[in-house]
């Protein structure tokens, strides 16, 4: 195990993996771009890359009751505050975490058009509540 900057990683060769897994990682990096760009250089062509970030999802907080059932007195005023004004604009995601900071958020099209830029077999899932995106892809 190698303690070190992911925005530079020069102990590595162009190449050198034939996987690179990022999980939860790119939300605490002020310069995540430059990580991004060290795992593309170090993936091997053919290799997997995937990436796992924080997400936040679709404009409204009403995106918590989508194809839910909505019984119950208590779950009926939760909706028409979810579908009042005062929320109609917000969005779900997750709350801050300090370790030791904490950036960013992305969407759904970030992970696929910006971090798993120039690769094939591309992969996005949305996960959990709020949204936690994985992509993968190959490198060609």
């Amino acid at each position: 195990m190698l303690h070190g900057n992911a925005n530079h990683m020069p102990d590595f060769v162009d190449g050198q993996f034939e996987a690179v897994l990022c999980n939860a990682t790119l939300e605490h990096d002020p310069y995540f771009w430059k990580t991004l760009a060290e795992i593309h250089r170090v993936t091997a062509p053919g290799g997997l890359i995937m990436i796992g970030v924080p997400g936040y999802e679709g404009m409204g907080a009403q995106s918590f009751l989508r194809n839910k059932p909505v019984t119950g007195w208590l779950l009926k005023a939760f909706a028409r505050l979810v579908n009042s004004d005062v929320l109609r604009a917000s969005t779900v995601t997750l709350g801050e975490h300090l370790f030791p900071g904490d950036y960013h958020r992305f969407s759904e099209q970030a992970v696929r058009e910006i971090f798993l830029a120039g690769l094939v077999d591309i992969s996005v899932c949305t996960v959990m509540q709020p949204p936690r995106f994985i992509g993968s892809g190959r490198k060609l």
